[in-house]
């Protein structure tokens, strides 16, 4: 038997076991003629065959059919099971410590337990997992998902945190702000030079791949060089962070009026929400 926390987000799977060690399994599934591709192996082929990758499974756990049924998966449930599965073959005989977002309703855990069950898995407990970062001083947790952002309200009862309840800001994920920020770049480069780094499906993934690592660069700088490979040279292009939060405050509105209420320091981002810290 193997203890382990797993928790489950809209961008990734993460679990973390009794002895220290970490897996992470982002949240991507890719459907080819051979089987499932899961995780960041999925990833590295979501813009080079958007028509057979998934993003959703996590988010919008449900049973509804898939808008192309395959004999690998018939709904999002099928696709959070196989990954669920592969993240758990990690581990001897797991027994878990659940982490579910504030978005999921009764229907969605009693269907997340039936799929620990069919691994199969052993539940120990369910938690919510914005109480996973919680201090006493917070009152609203904020989780990046994959395409959405989940709010969970707290208070303090005197003896412990308790969450009041939780909102889910739609269209404010992950994914979203990487399209933004990716146009950004596109519609940079096309002024500077012409090259459009998005003009086609193999020149979208590389800039996808690199854009974490481009992102990074504002964590202590407003400004930032990157280097665009085209076909026929190679150039650098200045970006301004100033100018991706512009294109941004549109999806950021949506937040601030959730939170307007709360001082600075009542505000937790959670680890798979660093994205927002970065912009």
């Amino acid at each position: 038997m193997t203890l382990a926390a797993v928790v489950f987000n809209g961008q990734s799977l993460q679990m973390f076991t009794e002895d220290e060690r970490s897996y992470e399994s982002p949240a991507y599934v890719h459907i080819s003629e051979e089987g499932l591709i899961l995780g960041e192996e999925a990833r590295r082929l979501t813009w080079l065959e958007p028509q057979n990758s998934n993003t959703r499974h996590w988010d919008q756990l449900d049973e509804k059919p898939l808008d192309k049924p395959t004999r690998w998966a018939r709904h999002h449930a099928d696709l959070s099971f196989f990954q669920l599965a592969e993240l758990l073959s990690k581990i001897d005989s797991p027994e878990l410590l659940v982490a579910i977002p504030g978005s999921f309703d009764d229907r969605q855990l009693q269907l997340l337990l039936g799929l620990v069950e069919a691994v199969p898995a052993k539940t120990c407990g369910v938690i919510e997992s914005a109480l996973l970062c919680a201090e006493d001083y917070h009152r609203a947790i904020i989780q990046l998902h994959g395409h959405q952002t989940v709010i969970s309200h707290l208070e303090h009862t005197g003896q412990y945190l308790q969450i009041l309840n939780s909102e889910v800001v739609p269209d404010v994920g992950a994914l979203q702000l990487l399209k933004n920020c990716a146009r950004y770049i596109s519609e940079r480069s096309v002024l500077a030079t012409r090259y459009d780094p998005m003009h086609s499906a193999i020149a979208q993934q590389t800039l996808f791949n690199e854009l974490p690592s481009i992102l990074k660069k504002f964590k202590t700088s407003s400004e930032a060089v990157i280097d665009i490979k085209s076909p026929d040279s190679n150039f650098s292009l200045h970006l301004n962070l100033k100018q991706i939060q512009q294109l941004l405050e549109p999806k950021f509105e949506a937040l601030k009026v959730a939170l307007k209420d709360y001082e600075t320091e009542q505000l937790c981002l959670t680890p798979q929400s660093g994205l927002l810290k970065s912009l």
